[in-house]
């Protein structure tokens, strides 16, 4: 195994409806409910893994040690609602792969956008990025637990709202 099979596929493109971290204008916070998702995604792929644990400990690089826990938890209850709605496949990018891992994959991108959304008081758009994911399924909970880790996060300007990562 040579250095790029360890640290990138070499061979990730973007698809039609997928979008590149760098484009999404997403927030510090934003990229690290982005990285704790992907590792609990891990986690539930690949039980070996302990992706969780990654997870749980993220965000004491991004946050105040009184908030890190707090935020841990708000995304895996965000992560969790939308198991709970959604049916089919949830596509996500490795997060330890380095070329995977600069692409939001369509799915990835949806449940950004709830995020996104919410902080920017946008509650209809965020309504309908959990419509779309959770294809049609109830989103109450999803929404309650999205609420919840945007209030954590705090609010974000209007005009941060990126219209690319808007429902498609």
């Amino acid at each position: 195994m040579n250095t790029s099979d360890r640290t990138g596929c070499n061979h990730r493109k973007l698809t039609a409806k997928e979008l590149r971290v760098a484009d999404a204008n997403l927030d510090v916070g934003e990229i690290a409910v982005l990285e704790m998702a992907r590792y609990m995604f891990q986690s539930f792929a690949r039980p070996e893994t302990q992706g969780w644990i990654i997870a749980m400990f993220r965000p004491e690089h991004t946050f105040p040690a009184n908030v890190a826990a707090d935020i841990a938890l708000k995304t895996l209850k965000f992560v969790q609602g939308m198991r709970e709605s959604r049916r089919s496949c949830f596509q996500f990018n490795s997060p330890i792969c380095v070329d995977c891992a600069r692409i939001l994959t369509e799915h990835e991108r949806q449940l950004l956008g709830i995020l996104v959304a919410l902080r920017c008081g946008r509650v209809g758009q965020a309504r309908v990025h959990a419509m779309v994911l959770c294809e049609g399924n109830e989103t109450e909970y999803l929404l309650a637990a999205a609420q919840n880790l945007a209030d954590a996060l705090g609010e974000r300007p209007l005009n941060g709202y990126n219209l690319r990562l808007e429902a498609v």
